[in-house]
């Protein structure tokens, strides 16, 4: 075979064999040192405290790939605890958690008339591969009968 034909021809091979990788539906690992997505099903408990209160909360949480949604329950300890449940909506991305709390109008056992919004994510994640065991994080947010919440704290572990 000419030289000048064998070139062609593995000029040919190389733009087949190019155009294969560079298909758009093929998937690469990520870069060295980018986390996985971590994963958050499950249930979760934890305490968070803010500039109106501290509560404990109960977090049960399902992924679909990036999405996050679930339910969240609560109770602050003080002399008149306030019962509360919600749902939480969010997106994960590496290992971080970006999260709203909507705890509705009559929501609030001890206070029907009150509504929150929380709005948060995730600054330490502890892990056992790419599921989450632990989290905490900040938020803040607003009461509608109380005012705003600044400075929110929380910390969950993953039962």
């Amino acid at each position: 075979m000419p030289v000048r034909l064998r070139l062609v021809s593995l000029c040919a091979l190389l733009v087949g064999a190019l155009a294969i990788g560079c298909d758009e539906n093929t998937t690469s690992p990520a870069p060295i040192g980018v986390p996985a997505t971590m994963t958050v099903t499950g249930t979760w408990f934890g305490n968070a405290t803010d500039s109106l209160r501290p509560a404990r909360l109960t977090l049960d949480l399902k992924q679909n790939g990036r999405d996050v949604t679930g339910s969240v329950t609560g109770q602050t300890p003080a002399s008149l605890p306030l019962y509360t449940s919600g749902t939480l909506t969010g997106t994960v991305s590496g290992s971080t958690l970006r999260f709203t709390i909507q705890i509705p109008v009559g929501s609030v056992a001890n206070a029907p008339t009150c509504s929150v919004t929380m709005n948060g994510s995730t600054t330490d994640v502890t892990s056992t591969g790419v599921s989450a065991t632990g989290m905490s994080g900040t938020y803040t947010g607003t009461d509608s009968c109380f005012g705003d919440l600044a400075g929110g704290l929380f910390t969950f572990a993953k039962q």
